[in-house]
């Protein structure tokens, strides 16, 4: 919207200044005709950039008033970051499509002296994927150390899927994030 703002404001002052001395000839009629030139460009540049901005945050799968991925998830470790960056990005962490489950209360990740449990990590298996075949925006905090969650299926089943599912990476300090 601002863009749009701004470029018709400019492209409406313009105009409106060459005009207004082409046809009059006086350099101070074609100013004021510049100024209502800049004020309707302005409105209509404001206008159609605030519609197409709409228009491509929906279509990208953003909300278009907080700039939050609607379908997306967070990946990484510790889980504080994890969760600390998706109240940041995300709609929410849990997941509302039907085809895609959250992760059990009542399953444990770890059984014992930091053992994964293999009905936790055939969950995990499964889950990426299913984030992965629908599409979902993932962010990705990485991750210190090695997970067998993380290192050992998530990360090789994003990359397993990278060529189909489109991804681009952009990297900051701390994030990995990777759009669909």
């Amino acid at each position: 919207m601002v863009g749009g703002a701004i470029g018709g404001a400019a492209g409406g002052y313009a105009g409106g200044l060459v005009g207004g001395y082409l046809m009059t000839g006086d350099l101070r009629m074609a100013q004021k005709t510049g100024l209502n030139g800049l004020v309707s460009g302005l409105a209509m540049g404001g206008v159609s950039g605030g519609i197409g901005g709409y228009a491509a945050a929906k279509e990208a799968g953003i909300n278009p008033w907080t700039g939050k991925a609607e379908n997306s998830v967070t990946i990484g470790g510790p889980q504080d970051r994890v969760d600390n960056l998706a109240k940041e990005v995300t709609k929410n962490q849990t997941i509302s499509d039907n085809d895609i489950q959250n992760w059990p209360n009542d399953l444990p990740a770890y059984s014992g002296d930091n053992i994964p449990s293999p009905k936790a990590l055939e969950f995990n298996k499964i889950w990426i994927e299913q984030v992965i075949k629908a599409e979902y925006y993932i962010y990705d905090v990485g991750r210190n150390g090695y997970s067998p969650f993380y290192n050992g299926i998530e990360l090789p089943a994003i990359q397993n899927y990278s060529r189909a599912y489109k991804v681009t990476y952009i990297r900051t300090t701390k994030i990995l994030i990777i759009y669909r």
